[in-house]
Protein backbone atom coordinates (compact mmCIF):
# COMPACT_ATOMS: atom_id res chain seq x y z
CA UNK A 1 0.00 0.00 0.00
CA UNK A 2 1.17 3.67 -0.70
CA UNK A 3 2.90 5.63 2.19
CA UNK A 4 1.47 8.97 2.68
CA UNK A 5 3.64 11.89 3.92
CA UNK A 6 1.82 13.89 6.57
CA UNK A 7 2.16 16.78 8.58
CA UNK A 8 3.14 17.03 11.84
CA UNK A 9 0.48 19.91 12.55
CA UNK A 10 -2.30 17.30 10.51
CA UNK A 11 -1.11 14.79 13.14
CA UNK A 12 -2.18 16.45 15.83
CA UNK A 13 -5.13 17.27 14.84
CA UNK A 14 -6.18 13.97 13.97
CA UNK A 15 -4.83 12.69 17.74
CA UNK A 16 -7.27 15.68 19.10
CA UNK A 17 -9.99 13.47 16.85
CA UNK A 18 -9.04 10.38 18.54
CA UNK A 19 -8.87 10.81 21.93
CA UNK A 20 -12.00 13.32 22.24
CA UNK A 21 -13.53 10.31 19.89
CA UNK A 22 -11.69 7.60 22.60
CA UNK A 23 -9.93 5.84 19.92
CA UNK A 24 -6.98 4.36 21.41
CA UNK A 25 -3.60 5.28 20.53
CA UNK A 26 -0.21 3.03 21.01
CA UNK A 27 2.86 4.56 21.45
CA UNK A 28 5.80 2.26 20.32
CA UNK A 29 8.89 4.48 21.19
CA UNK A 30 12.48 3.70 20.49
CA UNK A 31 15.84 5.36 21.74
CA UNK A 32 15.34 8.47 19.53
CA UNK A 33 12.64 9.75 22.19
CA UNK A 34 15.49 9.58 25.07
CA UNK A 35 18.41 11.69 23.34
CA UNK A 36 17.20 15.30 24.38
CA UNK A 37 17.24 14.07 28.03
CA UNK A 38 21.09 13.24 27.91
CA UNK A 39 20.59 9.65 27.24
CA UNK A 40 22.78 8.12 23.78
CA UNK A 41 20.78 6.61 20.82
CA UNK A 42 21.57 3.34 19.93
CA UNK A 43 23.08 4.86 17.11
CA UNK A 44 25.25 6.91 18.46
CA UNK A 45 26.06 4.08 21.53
CA UNK A 46 27.37 2.05 18.19
CA UNK A 47 29.39 5.11 16.86
CA UNK A 48 31.37 5.26 20.19
CA UNK A 49 32.45 1.88 21.02
CA UNK A 50 32.85 1.07 17.51
CA UNK A 51 35.23 4.49 17.23
CA UNK A 52 36.97 3.43 20.49
CA UNK A 53 37.22 -0.49 18.64
CA UNK A 54 39.16 1.14 16.34
CA UNK A 55 41.72 2.83 18.01
CA UNK A 56 42.06 -0.01 20.31
CA UNK A 57 42.05 -3.10 18.17
CA UNK A 58 42.38 -2.20 14.55
CA UNK A 59 42.86 -5.59 13.36
CA UNK A 60 39.51 -7.29 15.18
CA UNK A 61 37.90 -3.76 14.58
CA UNK A 62 38.30 -4.11 10.71
CA UNK A 63 37.72 -8.22 10.95
CA UNK A 64 34.51 -7.13 12.13
CA UNK A 65 33.72 -4.35 9.77
CA UNK A 66 34.43 -6.78 6.85
CA UNK A 67 32.42 -9.54 7.86
CA UNK A 68 28.80 -7.47 8.80
CA UNK A 69 29.37 -5.25 6.27
CA UNK A 70 29.52 -2.13 9.07
CA UNK A 71 29.30 1.80 7.83
CA UNK A 72 31.59 2.99 9.99
CA UNK A 73 29.11 6.62 9.88
CA UNK A 74 26.26 5.08 10.08
CA UNK A 75 26.82 1.96 12.78
CA UNK A 76 23.49 1.93 14.34
CA UNK A 77 21.68 -0.77 12.47
CA UNK A 78 24.85 -2.86 13.87
CA UNK A 79 24.31 -2.22 17.52
CA UNK A 80 23.48 -5.44 18.89
CA UNK A 81 26.42 -7.10 16.86
CA UNK A 82 28.82 -4.51 18.01
CA UNK A 83 27.77 -4.84 21.27
CA UNK A 84 28.10 -8.39 21.42
CA UNK A 85 31.91 -8.45 19.83
CA UNK A 86 32.91 -6.28 22.60
CA UNK A 87 30.55 -7.57 25.84
CA UNK A 88 29.56 -10.63 25.35
CA UNK A 89 32.72 -12.16 27.36
CA UNK A 90 32.23 -9.77 29.76
CA UNK A 91 28.82 -8.58 30.77
CA UNK A 92 29.88 -6.53 33.79
CA UNK A 93 31.97 -4.60 31.76
CA UNK A 94 28.83 -4.41 29.24
CA UNK A 95 26.22 -3.31 32.11
CA UNK A 96 28.80 -0.64 33.12
CA UNK A 97 28.73 0.96 30.11
CA UNK A 98 25.18 0.74 29.33
CA UNK A 99 24.32 2.14 33.21
CA UNK A 100 27.00 5.41 32.67
CA UNK A 101 25.45 6.11 29.52
CA UNK A 102 22.07 6.06 31.59
CA UNK A 103 23.32 8.29 34.54
CA UNK A 104 24.90 12.20 34.90
CA UNK A 105 28.12 12.70 35.79
CA UNK A 106 27.15 12.39 39.78
CA UNK A 107 26.00 9.09 39.03
CA UNK A 108 22.42 9.62 39.15
CA UNK A 109 19.37 8.50 36.50
CA UNK A 110 18.77 11.46 34.27
CA UNK A 111 15.44 13.10 34.06
CA UNK A 112 13.09 13.23 31.64
CA UNK A 113 13.43 16.10 29.22
CA UNK A 114 9.75 18.62 29.06
CA UNK A 115 8.35 16.71 26.51
CA UNK A 116 7.88 13.70 28.57
CA UNK A 117 5.10 15.73 30.78
CA UNK A 118 2.51 15.69 27.57
CA UNK A 119 3.36 11.89 26.96
CA UNK A 120 2.73 11.36 31.13
CA UNK A 121 -0.90 12.97 30.68
CA UNK A 122 -1.55 11.64 27.54
CA UNK A 123 -0.96 8.33 29.31
CA UNK A 124 -2.74 8.74 32.55
CA UNK A 125 -5.64 11.45 31.03
CA UNK A 126 -6.72 9.37 28.18
CA UNK A 127 -7.53 5.70 27.13
CA UNK A 128 -4.35 5.78 24.78
CA UNK A 129 -2.37 4.03 28.04
CA UNK A 130 0.15 1.35 26.28
CA UNK A 131 3.55 2.09 25.44
CA UNK A 132 5.82 -0.33 23.90
CA UNK A 133 9.68 0.46 24.29
CA UNK A 134 12.65 -1.11 23.36
CA UNK A 135 14.53 1.19 26.04
CA UNK A 136 15.84 0.15 28.97
CA UNK A 137 15.72 3.85 31.04
CA UNK A 138 13.40 4.78 33.27
CA UNK A 139 12.27 7.94 31.92
CA UNK A 140 8.63 6.69 30.86
CA UNK A 141 7.56 5.97 34.50
CA UNK A 142 9.45 8.27 35.58
CA UNK A 143 7.43 11.18 33.58
CA UNK A 144 4.27 9.40 34.85
CA UNK A 145 5.13 9.51 38.44
CA UNK A 146 6.79 13.13 38.42
CA UNK A 147 4.10 15.17 36.78
CA UNK A 148 0.71 12.73 37.90
CA UNK A 149 1.90 10.89 40.81
CA UNK A 150 0.13 8.17 39.38
CA UNK A 151 1.15 4.56 39.16
CA UNK A 152 2.31 2.19 35.99
CA UNK A 153 2.55 -0.77 35.37
CA UNK A 154 5.93 -1.88 33.80
CA UNK A 155 6.69 -4.88 32.38
CA UNK A 156 10.11 -4.99 32.75
CA UNK A 157 10.61 -8.58 31.63
CA UNK A 158 9.08 -11.15 29.39
CA UNK A 159 7.48 -13.73 32.33
CA UNK A 160 5.38 -10.36 33.93
CA UNK A 161 3.48 -10.73 29.94
CA UNK A 162 0.40 -12.49 31.62
CA UNK A 163 0.03 -9.34 34.05
CA UNK A 164 -0.53 -6.76 31.50
CA UNK A 165 -4.28 -5.33 32.04
CA UNK A 166 -4.67 -2.31 29.33
CA UNK A 167 -8.36 -1.86 30.71
CA UNK A 168 -7.03 -0.66 34.78
CA UNK A 169 -6.31 2.62 35.72
CA UNK A 170 -2.79 2.39 35.12
CA UNK A 171 -0.38 3.01 32.09
CA UNK A 172 1.19 0.05 30.87
CA UNK A 173 5.04 0.37 29.87
CA UNK A 174 6.00 -3.11 28.19
CA UNK A 175 10.08 -2.61 27.88
CA UNK A 176 10.48 -5.02 24.96
CA UNK A 177 14.29 -5.86 25.60
CA UNK A 178 13.77 -5.32 29.61
CA UNK A 179 14.53 -3.15 31.96
CA UNK A 180 18.45 -1.47 32.92
CA UNK A 181 18.40 -3.25 36.27
CA UNK A 182 16.85 -6.57 35.21
CA UNK A 183 19.35 -8.14 32.29
CA UNK A 184 19.03 -5.88 29.75
CA UNK A 185 18.99 -7.41 26.12
CA UNK A 186 21.60 -5.96 23.55
CA UNK A 187 23.06 -9.19 21.64
CA UNK A 188 21.42 -10.37 18.20
CA UNK A 189 20.47 -13.56 19.70
CA UNK A 190 18.68 -11.86 22.45
CA UNK A 191 16.61 -9.35 20.35
CA UNK A 192 15.74 -11.49 17.12
CA UNK A 193 12.69 -12.86 18.55
CA UNK A 194 9.94 -11.53 20.85
CA UNK A 195 8.92 -14.19 23.31
CA UNK A 196 5.76 -16.33 22.62
CA UNK A 197 4.29 -15.38 25.57
CA UNK A 198 4.78 -11.50 25.11
CA UNK A 199 4.34 -11.58 21.47
CA UNK A 200 1.12 -13.24 21.86
CA UNK A 201 -0.86 -10.92 24.08
CA UNK A 202 0.44 -8.10 22.50
CA UNK A 203 -0.70 -8.68 18.89
CA UNK A 204 -4.28 -8.97 21.16
CA UNK A 205 -4.22 -5.87 22.20
CA UNK A 206 -3.09 -3.86 19.06
CA UNK A 207 -5.97 -4.89 17.84
CA UNK A 208 -7.61 -2.76 19.50
CA UNK A 209 -5.06 0.22 19.25
CA UNK A 210 -3.63 3.02 16.55
CA UNK A 211 0.00 2.37 16.80
CA UNK A 212 2.34 5.44 16.29
CA UNK A 213 5.92 5.00 16.45
CA UNK A 214 8.49 7.76 17.82
CA UNK A 215 12.03 7.88 17.82
CA UNK A 216 12.76 4.30 16.64
CA UNK A 217 15.27 3.25 13.85
CA UNK A 218 13.84 -0.14 13.36
CA UNK A 219 17.52 -1.73 13.89
CA UNK A 220 16.82 -4.50 16.21
CA UNK A 221 14.68 -7.67 14.43
CA UNK A 222 12.11 -8.25 17.44
CA UNK A 223 10.06 -5.39 16.97
CA UNK A 224 10.02 -5.28 13.30
CA UNK A 225 9.19 -8.49 12.33
CA UNK A 226 6.26 -8.30 15.08
CA UNK A 227 5.25 -5.40 13.04
CA UNK A 228 5.87 -7.17 9.46
CA UNK A 229 4.41 -10.35 10.46
CA UNK A 230 1.63 -10.53 13.11
CA UNK A 231 -0.06 -7.34 13.30
CA UNK A 232 0.74 -5.96 9.31
CA UNK A 233 -3.05 -5.22 7.79
CA UNK A 234 -3.64 -2.58 4.88
CA UNK A 235 -6.33 -2.01 6.63
CA UNK A 236 -4.98 -1.21 9.80
CA UNK A 237 -3.97 2.77 10.81
CA UNK A 238 0.24 3.19 11.42
CA UNK A 239 2.11 6.67 12.00
CA UNK A 240 6.04 6.79 11.65
CA UNK A 241 7.28 9.37 13.20
CA UNK A 242 11.05 10.06 12.08
CA UNK A 243 14.03 12.84 12.85
CA UNK A 244 13.47 14.43 9.66
CA UNK A 245 17.22 16.08 9.95
CA UNK A 246 18.07 12.72 9.50
CA UNK A 247 16.40 12.05 6.35
CA UNK A 248 13.65 9.52 5.89
CA UNK A 249 13.35 5.87 7.37
CA UNK A 250 15.03 3.23 5.82
CA UNK A 251 14.02 1.05 2.19
CA UNK A 252 14.07 -1.87 4.77
CA UNK A 253 11.57 0.31 7.56
CA UNK A 254 9.27 1.66 4.15
CA UNK A 255 8.73 -1.96 2.79
CA UNK A 256 7.21 -2.79 6.37
CA UNK A 257 5.39 0.05 6.39
CA UNK A 258 3.87 -0.67 3.16
CA UNK A 259 1.89 -3.22 4.66
CA UNK A 260 -0.03 -0.59 6.89
CA UNK A 261 -1.92 2.34 5.81
CA UNK A 262 0.76 4.40 6.93
CA UNK A 263 1.60 7.64 7.48
CA UNK A 264 5.32 9.05 7.76
CA UNK A 265 5.16 12.06 9.98
CA UNK A 266 8.38 14.16 9.69
CA UNK A 267 9.38 15.75 13.37
CA UNK A 268 12.47 17.62 14.45
CA UNK A 269 12.44 16.06 18.06
CA UNK A 270 10.63 14.30 20.66
CA UNK A 271 9.85 16.96 22.72
CA UNK A 272 9.06 19.75 20.04
CA UNK A 273 6.40 16.76 18.95
CA UNK A 274 4.81 16.36 22.58
CA UNK A 275 5.13 20.06 23.32
CA UNK A 276 2.63 20.71 20.31
CA UNK A 277 0.57 17.55 21.97
CA UNK A 278 0.13 19.55 24.96
CA UNK A 279 -1.12 22.56 23.45
CA UNK A 280 -3.48 20.94 21.55
CA UNK A 281 -5.31 19.88 24.94
CA UNK A 282 -4.21 22.92 26.78
CA UNK A 283 -1.93 20.58 28.60
CA UNK A 284 0.67 24.05 29.60
CA UNK A 285 4.06 23.84 31.08
CA UNK A 286 4.63 21.38 33.76
CA UNK A 287 6.49 23.11 36.19
CA UNK A 288 3.99 24.10 38.22
CA UNK A 289 2.85 20.55 38.47
CA UNK A 290 6.53 19.44 39.57
CA UNK A 291 6.83 22.59 42.21
CA UNK A 292 3.27 21.86 43.79
CA UNK A 293 4.18 18.24 43.70
CA UNK A 294 7.10 18.75 45.20
CA UNK A 295 5.62 21.19 47.91
CA UNK A 296 3.11 18.62 49.35
CA UNK A 297 6.04 15.90 49.59
CA UNK A 298 8.34 18.53 51.21
CA UNK A 299 5.40 19.46 53.85
CA UNK A 300 4.52 15.69 54.60
CA UNK A 301 8.55 15.44 55.08
CA UNK A 302 8.79 18.13 57.33
CA UNK A 303 5.86 17.45 59.11
CA UNK A 304 6.89 14.21 59.99
CA UNK A 305 10.39 14.73 60.51
CA UNK A 306 9.17 17.37 63.47
CA UNK A 307 7.13 15.27 65.22
CA UNK A 308 9.59 12.20 65.18
CA UNK A 309 12.29 14.46 66.28
CA UNK A 310 10.00 15.93 68.91
CA UNK A 311 9.14 12.38 70.28
CA UNK A 312 12.45 11.76 70.31
CA UNK A 313 13.87 15.02 71.88
CA UNK A 314 10.86 14.23 75.02
CA UNK A 315 12.59 10.57 75.28
CA UNK A 316 16.02 12.03 75.54
CA UNK A 317 14.90 14.64 78.15
CA UNK A 318 12.99 11.53 79.90
CA UNK A 319 16.28 9.04 79.91
CA UNK A 320 19.01 11.41 79.87
CA UNK A 321 20.59 10.22 76.71
CA UNK A 322 22.42 11.25 73.98
CA UNK A 323 19.70 11.12 70.76
CA UNK A 324 20.93 9.79 68.11
CA UNK A 325 22.05 11.72 65.18
CA UNK A 326 22.25 11.03 61.28
CA UNK A 327 26.16 11.08 61.21
CA UNK A 328 26.55 8.48 63.29
CA UNK A 329 28.77 6.27 61.00
CA UNK A 330 30.74 9.62 59.51
CA UNK A 331 31.51 10.46 63.61
CA UNK A 332 32.74 6.82 64.23
CA UNK A 333 35.35 7.43 61.52
CA UNK A 334 36.32 10.55 62.92
CA UNK A 335 36.78 8.67 66.05
CA UNK A 336 38.89 6.32 64.67
CA UNK A 337 40.67 9.13 63.17
CA UNK A 338 41.84 11.39 65.86
CA UNK A 339 42.77 7.64 67.76
CA UNK A 340 45.22 7.05 64.55
CA UNK A 341 46.11 10.83 64.97
CA UNK A 342 47.93 10.52 68.35
CA UNK A 343 48.80 6.94 67.47
CA UNK A 344 50.89 8.65 64.74
CA UNK A 345 52.23 11.60 66.58
CA UNK A 346 53.80 8.91 69.06
CA UNK A 347 55.10 6.97 66.29
CA UNK A 348 55.67 7.86 62.62
CA UNK A 349 56.91 5.08 61.39
CA UNK A 350 54.67 2.77 60.96
CA UNK A 351 53.52 2.29 57.83
CA UNK A 352 49.87 0.93 58.74
CA UNK A 353 48.49 3.31 60.63
CA UNK A 354 49.06 5.64 57.87
CA UNK A 355 47.00 3.35 55.35
CA UNK A 356 44.51 3.06 58.24
CA UNK A 357 44.11 6.92 58.56
CA UNK A 358 43.91 7.16 55.04
CA UNK A 359 41.66 4.35 54.30
CA UNK A 360 39.04 5.96 57.38
CA UNK A 361 39.65 9.33 55.46
CA UNK A 362 38.17 7.40 51.96
CA UNK A 363 35.57 6.19 53.74
CA UNK A 364 33.98 9.91 54.26
CA UNK A 365 35.04 11.18 51.22
CA UNK A 366 38.35 12.95 51.98
CA UNK A 367 40.12 11.60 49.17
CA UNK A 368 42.93 13.94 48.87
CA UNK A 369 43.79 13.22 52.41
CA UNK A 370 43.32 9.61 51.71
CA UNK A 371 45.93 9.82 49.13
CA UNK A 372 48.09 12.14 51.29
CA UNK A 373 48.55 9.18 54.19
CA UNK A 374 48.25 5.83 52.37
CA UNK A 375 51.38 7.91 50.08
CA UNK A 376 53.16 8.03 53.16
CA UNK A 377 52.37 4.25 53.80
CA UNK A 378 53.56 3.43 50.85
CA UNK A 379 57.11 5.60 51.02
CA UNK A 380 57.51 3.18 54.31
CA UNK A 381 55.98 -0.03 52.84
CA UNK A 382 56.99 0.25 49.07
CA UNK A 383 56.36 -3.83 48.68
CA UNK A 384 52.66 -3.58 50.34
CA UNK A 385 49.98 -3.98 46.99
CA UNK A 386 46.84 -3.29 49.30
CA UNK A 387 48.42 0.21 49.92
CA UNK A 388 49.46 0.73 45.67
CA UNK A 389 45.75 -0.87 45.62
CA UNK A 390 43.81 1.89 48.25
CA UNK A 391 45.64 4.61 46.68
CA UNK A 392 44.88 3.86 43.24
CA UNK A 393 41.08 4.02 44.32
CA UNK A 394 41.73 7.28 45.97
CA UNK A 395 43.11 8.72 42.76
CA UNK A 396 40.27 7.58 41.15
CA UNK A 397 37.48 9.22 43.28
CA UNK A 398 40.03 12.50 44.28
CA UNK A 399 40.53 14.06 40.62
CA UNK A 400 39.02 12.47 37.11
CA UNK A 401 41.63 13.86 35.04
CA UNK A 402 44.32 12.02 32.94
CA UNK A 403 46.85 13.02 35.32
CA UNK A 404 45.19 10.86 38.24
CA UNK A 405 43.99 8.21 36.17
CA UNK A 406 47.61 7.17 34.96
CA UNK A 407 48.61 7.70 38.24
CA UNK A 408 46.16 5.23 39.35
CA UNK A 409 46.77 2.76 36.75
CA UNK A 410 50.43 2.93 37.42
CA UNK A 411 49.59 2.15 41.17
CA UNK A 412 47.08 -0.83 40.45
CA UNK A 413 50.00 -2.25 37.54
CA UNK A 414 52.53 -2.38 40.68
CA UNK A 415 49.90 -4.02 42.77
CA UNK A 416 49.34 -6.56 40.60
CA UNK A 417 52.78 -6.84 39.62
CA UNK A 418 53.80 -7.68 43.57
CA UNK A 419 50.61 -9.63 43.88
CA UNK A 420 48.88 -11.37 40.66
CA UNK A 421 46.59 -13.74 42.59
CA UNK A 422 44.00 -11.08 43.83
CA UNK A 423 40.91 -10.94 41.78
CA UNK A 424 39.70 -7.47 43.15
CA UNK A 425 42.88 -5.64 41.80
CA UNK A 426 42.17 -6.84 38.52
CA UNK A 427 38.33 -5.62 38.57
CA UNK A 428 39.93 -2.14 40.05
CA UNK A 429 41.76 -2.26 36.55
CA UNK A 430 38.96 -3.27 34.36
CA UNK A 431 37.23 -0.49 35.89
CA UNK A 432 39.77 2.00 35.22
CA UNK A 433 40.57 0.69 31.72
CA UNK A 434 36.43 1.32 31.16
CA UNK A 435 37.14 4.83 32.40
CA UNK A 436 39.84 5.49 30.02
CA UNK A 437 38.44 4.04 27.49
CA UNK A 438 40.93 1.15 26.87
CA UNK A 439 37.77 -1.44 26.29
CA UNK A 440 40.15 -4.41 25.36
CA UNK A 441 41.89 -4.17 28.51
CA UNK A 442 39.18 -3.85 30.59
CA UNK A 443 38.15 -7.18 29.22
CA UNK A 444 41.42 -9.21 29.97
CA UNK A 445 41.45 -7.82 33.25
CA UNK A 446 37.70 -8.85 33.58
CA UNK A 447 38.23 -12.65 32.53
CA UNK A 448 41.47 -12.69 34.61
CA UNK A 449 39.46 -11.60 37.75
CA UNK A 450 37.00 -14.06 36.86
CA UNK A 451 39.14 -16.78 36.20
CA UNK A 452 40.91 -15.96 39.99
CA UNK A 453 37.31 -15.90 41.34
CA UNK A 454 34.77 -17.38 38.90
CA UNK A 455 32.15 -17.57 41.93
CA UNK A 456 31.61 -13.98 42.35
CA UNK A 457 29.17 -12.02 40.08
CA UNK A 458 29.04 -8.47 39.62
CA UNK A 459 25.41 -7.62 39.01
CA UNK A 460 26.62 -3.34 38.92
CA UNK A 461 29.15 -0.99 40.07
Amino acid sequence: MPIATDSLWALVREMGYYFWGRKRLCFILGAGISVQSGIPSGEMLSKEWLDAYIHNEPVKAQNLINKYGINTENPGEFYSVIYKELYSSVPDVGYLCLQKAMDDKDGNKKSPSCGFYSLARILTETDSNLVITTNFDSLIEDSISNFTNKRSQIVIHEHLARYINVYGKNPVIVKLHRDLLFSPMSTPEDIQEIPDDLKDILKKELQNYIPIVIGYGGNDGSLMKFLSEEIADEGKKLYWCYYSPNGEPSEKIKETLKRFNTSLIPIDGFDEMMILLGQEFDYGKGDMVLASSAKKRIDVYNSQFDEVNRKLKEKMDKSDTEMPTPNALEKSYLQRIRQLDEAIASNDSNAENFYRRGKNYYAIGKYQEAVSDISKAIKLDQNNADYLHARCESYINFESNENALNLALSDINNAIELNNRNSTYYRTRATLNTIMGRTAEAEQDEAAARKLDPTRIIVGD
